[in-house]
């Protein structure tokens, strides 16, 4: 979370400062113009989404891949058709009412939920309390059976206050969900049977990726793998995610080991400390490839850049007894500062809270309005 705060703010600071773009003439740095770049999705990737989201005067593309299935904003829409389908499916009725579309808590469950002598349902519309979510679920219900999946979930979203209950509790960033949501609802519509419980099914195998066109040209901050930026270059790219190393990848926990003919055999993996001869060359093998694939994975990275290259990185762990720091050995961020720091100066920067390694120019990013900067800045700071 911390990284991701710093890189938001430093992209807020770029935007205010007007900091000048030699590939684009000098021009003002624009949001368009900033790649942040991570190794794989997951909880750093999220926070910088969500902190670029919370910075004023940046606008930000969202994640470049989205699973729509996976967040919980989907899932809650899904529970709730899974209700008003099966009015006997307690259990997905619960959760939808924990969503924001109903908002009750664990404590309102446990009053309604073990004194009840029927289901949910019928519980629900005899309890003073919760009489007018009984009259709500009886009118989705009988929507969900006549309308398309669209014209359902628009309904629910924008005329019956939905996506404004979600968004207040789970931020900005499931605006994107919802946006995706609702165009699938579109997708599937086209090629089927335009019914709730087909688009519910269509959902959960495995119709839900939507890769978004980073190339689209809007001026917004792009967030996304390396995997994904091959091809795409920007004046600013910031390497977040560099302190880690990955392990090698054993398919089924196997590895392939040759005969004496030269085929190769899988065999189940144990104990690296119990490996024999062949399996032991084996392991070594598979990880001199994951390195190397690493490697060539951190050129990609590194080329994406026209102007500028920041390179930080967060460690989650606090480090060995015997070590300054808890960065995997070999990691991006060392084979970087391994080889810039010789020649970098430490300075400090408005828009972070601790000196920053700066390589090849030690003076800040000038301003549109004074002088063009120089090509090949990098900065590098954990």
């Amino acid at each position: 979370v911390i990284l991701a705060r710093r890189i938001a703010a430093f992209v807020q600071w770029g935007l205010r400062a007007r900091l000048a773009i030699p590939s684009r003439g000098g021009r003002p740095m624009q949001a368009r113009d900033v790649m942040i770049l991570v190794r794989r999705r997951g909880k750093l990737f999220e926070a910088i989404i969500r902190a670029l989201k919370g910075a004023s005067g940046v606008e930000v593309a969202g994640a470049d891949r989205l699973v729509v299935a996976d967040h919980i904003a989907a899932l809650d829409l899904m529970a709730l058709g899974d209700a008003l389908l099966s009015p006997d499916d307690d259990l997905a009725l619960a959760a939808a009412l924990k969503s924001p579309l109903f908002g009750l808590t664990d404590d309102d469950l446990m009053e309604i939920c073990p004194p009840r002598t029927g289901r949910l349902r019928a519980a629900l519309a005899a309890h003073p309390r919760f009489v007018e979510i009984g009259r709500r679920l009886e009118g989705w219900e009988a929507e969900a059976r006549l309308k398309r999946p669209f014209d359902f979930y628009a309904r629910l979203l924008g005329r019956d206050g939905g996506r404004r209950a979600i968004l207040a509790r789970l931020g900005s960033e499931a605006g994107d969900v919802l946006d995706e949501f609702m165009a699938l609802a579109r997708t599937y519509e086209a090629s089927e049977p335009a019914t709730l419980a087909g688009f519910l099914a269509f959902l959960r195998r495995g119709g839900a990726e939507t890769k978004r066109d980073m190339e689209s040209g809007r001026d917004e901050v792009r967030v996304m793998t390396v995997h994904g930026a091959k091809g795409l270059e920007a004046p600013v790219v910031i390497l977040a995610d560099t302190v880690s190393v990955p392990s090698a990848r054993l398919p089924g926990g196997l590895l392939s080991v040759p005969d004496s003919d030269g085929a190769l055999v899988p065999v189940l993996a144990g104990r690296r400390d119990q490996d024999p001869a062949a399996l032991a060359l084996a392991r070594q093998e598979a990880e001199a490839r994951e390195e190397q694939e690493y490697r060539r994975l951190l050129y990609v990275a590194l080329t994406r850049a026209e102007d500028a290259l920041l390179v930080c990185g967060a460690e989650t762990r606090a480090a060995a007894a015997d070590k300054p720091h808890a960065r995997d050995e070999g990691c991006w961020y060392d084979l970087v500062a391994d080889a810039l720091t010789p020649e970098g100066v430490e300075v400090p920067v408005s828009y972070c809270d601790r000196p920053v390694l700066r390589w090849r120019r030690p003076d800040a990013f000038p301003s549109s309005d004074v002088v063009t900067m120089a090509p090949a800045v990098a900065d590098h700071a954990p």
